[in-house]
């Protein structure tokens, strides 16, 4: 569905009309992905063809989420897995990030932190495409910024300063070596996530789960098919609580 809905954009519309998508970052990993759309992002990019468009793609860029347990901007290490693994080009895959902590369940990241990370992809990715901020009205709320646009313009300089890195050939220097941190994002709901992890859940199903009940473990499980399990994970906590409290002293 979504690749007919591309095409017929792209008939309707004709090739000037730009095209993009928003995924979560997980799903621009590897062939399979792993996301809310249940369907292969990059089997559907290879398919999604015209030869009159710019870069032969009907989808010109992609805005992946980078935050809420999705993806983690706070280092360069999940963007270098979707470029080296999921064999994306840099100039395709935007760093969807979030510009104050009260838009998103996890994954903000502070300025002077985001600034690094993307001077860093800057340097290391010639045709880098940068990043996008979920959303422009608080941006900055988060790191002491009084007005939105003093966020971007921060951003800004940094992008604005990758041209400074080349030599006067036009080639990159040699970027920093790639981030050796490939831990898990960071989710909403750790304790739940732990909880359905360790019945044999899949990470990334968990998580969708958790997304789609807004974090209720009890809720998650049954959508994954092990809400029984879940149940007698719930009622032994649930006792082992009970027990705790009725051990102490009346006061």
């Amino acid at each position: 569905m979504p690749l007919r809905l591309l095409r017929q954009l792209n008939a309707d519309m004709g090739p000037d009309f730009l095209l993009t998508m928003a995924p979560v970052a997980s799903a621009m990993l590897g062939s399979g992905g792993n996301g809310l759309h249940g369907f292969s992002q990059k089997e559907m990019d290879d398919q999604a063809t015209d030869p009159v468009r710019p870069n032969g793609k009907l989808v010109s860029w992609y805005n992946a989420q980078f935050y809420n347990g999705w993806g983690d901007s706070s280092t360069t290490a999940m963007y270098d897995r979707i470029i080296e693994e999921g064999g994306w080009g840099a100039d395709r895959v935007v760093m969807g990030v979030l510009t104050n902590p009260g838009d998103g369940g996890s994954g903000f990241v502070k300025l002077p932190t985001l600034q690094s990370v993307v001077g860093t992809l800057g340097a290391r990715y010639a045709s880098f495409g940068c990043a996008v901020g979920w959303e422009y009205w608080a941006a900055g709320t988060g790191d002491g910024i009084q007005y939105p646009w003093q966020w971007v313009k921060a951003l800004g300089d940094v992008i604005s300063g990758f041209a400074k890195d080349q030599d006067p050939s036009g080639d990159v220097q040699s970027p920093p070596p790639a981030s050796s941190d490939d831990t898990t994002p960071p989710t909403p709901w750790p304790s739940a996530m732990e909880t359905l992890e360790s019945v044999g859940a899949g990470h990334w199903d968990s998580l969708r789960a958790l997304n789609m009940t807004s974090g209720d473990t009890k809720a998650a499980g049954d959508l994954l098919g092990i809400g029984q399990l879940i149940d007698g994970i719930l009622q032994e906590t649930e006792d082992l609580v009970s027990g705790v409290l009725d051990s102490l002293p009346v006061v």
